[in-house]
């Protein structure tokens, strides 16, 4: 009977354990590991009105001065494109998000769009 007690005891120790550690990891990830980080940067010399829109429906709106830059965190961004306004005119080009977002940069230009997926495990070059 005592062995027995002892096993279930060891059992409810050791799945908390698991437990605890798998909560925490996923704890470090959302904070250290950047998921979800969105920064969009303006290459241009003009104030830019800036609107984006993800596949989940959701969208962000900000003004973008000339050289500026503006970060946020958006976590259930969906899965598929990235629709992107610069003052109320809609972008060709758009970037292709993943549940998983790794942080993203956005490069904005007078003429030009740059869309980055940043991979912490990925060898810069």
């Amino acid at each position: 009977m005592k062995s027995a007690a002892k096993t279930l005891i060891a059992i409810v120790v050791l799945t908390a354990g698991i437990w605890g550690a798998w909560f925490c990891r996923g704890i470090f990830d959302e904070t250290f590991m950047l998921e979800g980080v969105f920064h969009v940067a303006n290459a241009s010399g003009r104030d830019l009105h800036v609107e984006l829109t993800f596949p989940s429906g959701e969208s962000v709106e900000f003004q973008l001065p000339g050289g500026g830059s503006h970060t946020f965190v958006m976590r259930d961004t969906g899965e598929g494109s990235l629709g992107i306004r610069i003052d109320d005119d809609p972008v060709q080009l758009t970037g292709y998000l993943t549940s998983l977002n790794d942080p993203c940069v956005i490069a904005l230009g007078d003429s030009s769009f740059s869309f980055s997926q940043l991979f912490p495990g990925s060898i810069g070059r």
